[in-house]
């Protein structure tokens, strides 16, 4: 896409209003999220732990643990209302459900819009240029690593979550940032606060039982559709780009991964069209499929289309060391399609 083409497009969605939030829309949306997940757990009470039905839900509980992630994310970008302070509320509240340091999260991945595609400046690319960077690695780590990419275990998101976004504050001391360390650390407090309370009450036992298999699956939904975003696609090293990527430029180191728009909105808030977010970063999440139809009738050549979940399962049939090298197959590069009109 040219400059100009974008600051066109831009202007156009403007003027359609897409780039307006509706304030009584996103605390609809909260409110049944929230029924949603509060009703589960009620449904879980009612039902034999470890049975099939108990475990059915819990993984259900998971989906919506994720599209509380996809709710703070919206919030983090202050698109999901109209202004910050009801953002900030209501990124705090979603925060508790998916168990998010919001102000950690909202700084690594306002780091991470400013330097996608650029592996040693993105901070959510930390683990690959860790990974790159050790020569060799022990037989049974990489064992290790193709186990878990084959049984999909969600452990490098849970890893990341950690290493990441609960750490940050540590790194901030670490630089003698105090005051925003201390902030952040408040925002990890908030989040673990329900979680803290519900044990002090019913025992670690009853939330390990109820809680934590829900929080597990909530990483395995995450990963199952942010996988397909960006992975293979860190092209540059800041030697080679010293400067962050334009708007206008990021479609070419994002995919969106295609599936019909009323399972995006129900599975997650549309989270799968993350092309169009990184070339619109502020557009609320249920305006993103007009973003897309808007770029299909411009047929932008550099996009990267997939599909899903045909894409996610070809990807995990990868050699898991090469994908983490940016080394992909052919028959994984001949997935990627430019977006056309539908």
């Amino acid at each position: 896409m040219t400059p100009q083409q974008y600051r066109d497009l831009r202007k156009q969605l403007a003027k359609d209003g897409l780039f307006t939030a509706n304030d009584g829309f996103g605390l609809m949306v909260v409110a049944l999220e929230a029924l949603f997940f509060i009703g589960g757990l009620v449904l879980l009470t009612q039902l034999t732990p470890w049975s099939m039905a108990f475990v059915g839900v819990q993984i259900l509980l998971g989906s919506s643990i994720f599209r509380f992630f996809v709710l703070m994310h919206d919030c983090g970008h202050y698109s999901l209302f109209k202004t910050r302070q009801l953002n900030n509320l209501v990124g705090y509240f979603t925060s508790m459900f998916c168990v998010t340091p919001l102000l950690a999260w909202r700084e690594i991945h306002f780091q991470h819009h400013k330097w996608v595609g650029i592996k040693d400046r993105d901070p959510t690319a930390a683990g690959l240029i860790t990974f790159e960077q050790k020569q060799q690695h022990s037989k049974f780590m990489v064992a290790l690593l193709r186990v878990i990419w084959v049984l999909r275990l969600p452990v490098p998101a849970i890893t990341f979550t950690i290493n990441v976004l609960w750490l940050y504050p540590a790194r901030l001391l670490r630089q003698g940032q105090t005051g925003e360390a201390l902030a952040v650390l408040g925002s990890g407090v908030i989040a673990l606060a329900p979680h803290a309370i519900s044990i002090g009450i019913w025992g670690w036992s009853t939330y390990a039982t109820y809680f934590l298999p829900i929080l597990l699956a909530s990483f395995f939904w995450y990963e199952m559709i942010n996988l397909t975003h960006h992975a293979g696609l860190y092209k540059f090293e800041a030697s080679q780009h010293p400067e962050p990527l334009a708007l206008h430029e990021q479609q070419t180191v994002s995919r969106s991964c295609y599936m019909p728009t009323w399972l995006s909105a129900v599975l997650c808030y549309h989270f799968n069209l993350h092309a169009e977010h990184h070339l619109f970063p502020v557009i609320p999440w249920h305006h993103l499929p007009a973003v897309r139809r808007a770029l299909a009738q411009l047929q932008v050549d550099d996009y990267i289309d997939v599909p899903f979940p045909g894409f996610t399962n070809a990807l995990r049939r990868e050699d898991p060391v090469q994908v983490l090298l940016n080394r992909l197959s052919p028959a994984i590069e001949q997935m990627q399609k430019p977006l056309l009109p539908r």
